[in-house]
């Protein structure tokens, strides 16, 4: 097995760029890797290991086995070397570094156990150098240096997000909300700017897996989006952000529009660390239980910052009074069904237990399957909203699975099926605050760890320390009728409170002004 995975590894540099062979050898990868699936830790590690004494020094084969053997063992001692060794490397570009940081932080979010704070700041480097060098090549002074500066525009503001693709996206809608918020109710003029920089293909190297982020090539031909009355300028970049072509010309044109405030939804915009040079820009953090790329003067999260998260931010430039904390709030696309259970062939009277997300495939664990295995039965049944890829390979491995989880896929009125079941439950992981909160809307109590977006929106009560503990819970309440519908209420009065984002998002805007008036001080 290392001699045929060594083989297959040791190609991967030679076909860079060739894209069809490039998944014919990803296909090959994933399938012998899964012969390793049944082994122990020590045995995966010893086959790694065995790979890593044979590798050459090619940079590239180097890079995916790095990646490689961090999602096979989840250990990630080969990664870490490899990321402090292209920190300050000249043998990659800035684009290359910004690519992969972007796919380890993406992998870290999608999968909790690969998450260390070793690693996490590693990869805040990493990131911050390709800013960096980014912003060295867009040269900010000489780029605007011939662009004539229009009047300040105090009624305009730019919002900038990396990543825009339907109302089913949680960062889409947030970053809508907030344009409709200023400019219905706080008298400005938005202009939404999808900067494209999540996950594109500019830098693209060999890793294991790769890590496309969703684009939605329709919206190039729009130029103003209509949400909720409001009539929002909008204008999307290309797939192959972050470039310094683009990104120089998006500079001149903000400068050039010389807006009030420059809000960067989500974090981690080579553009926005731009705009950041001459007009202080804030970052609006999309997932609140974390602390997005620190690449601007201003930062908004959603919670207060832990004693290693204030170091991370004074380390690169960020001071404690810019440090922003407000509630983060959800918009949700509005209900348009009445639904009963029969429509979906769920059962009339089973207590049902709801799970939710677009990365279910890897937030699902075993642990959590195993949890879900103690529960079911006739009486508790649970339906899957979202994509889980490997839904069916669960329900052929446990007969409970297949018998009483129902999977719904994709749904487009999620109000609507929310208002069908009996309780959401959050795997441990980092996102899901806008689901859970959807489901509070409609009267759906929360069962969490505390760990996550989730966690943060959730009264103590409904906390739970383990799956045990969540096991325990999901019996009671399926017993006790009157404590159940108590829940069900505190759950409805709390949503209230997690959408009431006119209030809670113009109180981060006028903290914002505060910011920037003491920096023009």
């Amino acid at each position: 097995m290392e001699e045929k995975l060594l083989e297959l590894i040791q190609k991967i540099a030679e076909v860079k760029g060739d894209s069809n062979s490039e998944v014919e050898l990803e296909n090959k990868i994933a399938f012998e890797t899964g012969k390793m699936e049944g082994l122990s830790l020590t045995e995966k590690e010893s086959i790694v290991n065995t790979i890593a004494a044979k590798l050459g020094g090619e940079l590239y084969t180097n890079i995916f086995f790095a990646f490689w053997s961090w999602i096979v063992t989840e250990q990630n001692s080969y990664l870490m070397k490899q990321v402090k060794e292209l920190i300050n490397s000249s043998n990659i570009t800035w684009q290359e570094k910004y690519y992969l940081a972007d796919q380890i932080n993406f992998d870290m979010f999608n999968n909790i156990h690969l998450r260390t704070p070793e690693l996490e700041e590693l990869v805040v480097e990493l990131h911050h150098m390709a800013i960096h060098e980014g912003k060295q090549l867009v040269d900010v002074p000489a780029s605007i240096g011939a662009v004539e500066q229009n009047a300040k525009n105090k009624d305009l503001v730019i919002i900038l997000t990396s990543q825009f693709l339907s109302m089913n996206h949680g960062p889409t809608k947030t970053a809508l909300d907030r344009a409709y918020i200023l400019q219905k109710y706080y008298g400005k003029k938005v202009f939404l700017i999808n900067t494209a920089e999540m996950r594109g293909m500019a830098g693209e190297m060999p890793v294991y897996p790769v890590r496309v982020g969703s684009y939605m090539p329709h919206w190039n031909e729009v130029e103003e989006i209509t949400y909720q009355g409001e009539k929002i300028a909008f204008f999307q970049c290309y797939m192959d952000m972050p470039n310094i072509e683009d990104t120089r010309a998006l500079v001149q044109t903000i400068w050039k529009l010389n807006p009030a405030m420059c809000l960067n939804i989500g974090g981690g915009s080579l553009v926005a660390a731009c705009v950041n040079e001459f007009l202080p820009t804030a970052i609006i953090a999309t997932v609140p239980s974390g602390i997005p790329f620190p690449e601007c003067d201003i930062i908004c999260i959603g919670h207060a910052p832990t004693s290693v998260e204030e170091t991370t931010l004074k380390n690169y430039g960020i001071k404690k009074e810019n440090v922003i904390v407000g509630r983060f709030t959800s918009s949700f696309k509005p209900k348009q069904h009445t639904y009963v259970r029969k429509d979906f062939g769920l059962p009339e009277d089973a207590f049902l237990l709801v799970v939710v997300g677009l990365r279910l495939t890897e937030e699902i664990s075993d642990e959590f399957v195993a949890m879900l295995d103690s529960v079911l039965s006739e009486n508790i049944q649970c339906v899957i909203m979202g994509e889980m890829a490997n839904y069916e390979e669960c329900a052929g491995k446990n007969e409970k699975f297949r018998k009483y989880v129902h999977n719904l896929g994709l749904q487009e009125d999620a109000l609507a099926i929310y208002s069908l079941c009996d309780l959401y439950l959050n795997p441990i992981r980092l996102g899901g605050g806008t689901s859970a909160a959807e489901s509070m809307s409609e009267g759906v109590p929360v069962l969490t760890t505390d760990l996550g977006d989730v966690a943060l929106e959730v009264e103590e009560t409904y906390k739970v320390k383990d799956y045990e503990e969540m096991k325990q819970w999901i019996f009671e309440l399926e017993a006790d009728w009157k404590l159940w519908k108590k829940w069900s209420q505190a759950a409805k009065e709390k949503a209230e409170e997690l959408t009431d984002s006119k209030k809670e998002f113009i109180k981060i805007i006028k903290q914002i002004e505060k910011c920037m008036e003491s920096k023009d001080k």
